[in-house]
């Protein structure tokens, strides 16, 4: 998968979200504990892939058809 990065963003040390180096501080940690912020590092991780399986098939068929539908008309 490609991820994008910009040259000005850098991950949080604590969360792992990434953020503009412009803040002082990571919005998305900055009122949880140092347990909390890493369930939300370990949610990120490893229960937001899983919740957007489904998209991705979906995603992937509209490809698919889209595909079959260019061939199609280059075959008349």
């Amino acid at each position: 998968m490609f991820w994008y990065r910009s040259s000005d963003c850098s991950p949080c040390e604590r969360c792992g979200v990434s953020l503009s180096d412009e803040l002082d501080e990571c919005p998305h940690c900055k009122g949880l504990s140092n347990r909390d912020a890493l369930n939300l590092k370990a949610f990120r991780q490893y229960e937001m892939p899983k919740s957007n399986r489904f998209l991705r098939f979906v995603m992937l068929c509209l490809f698919g058809l889209c595909f079959v539908g260019v061939v199609y008309l280059f075959m008349l």
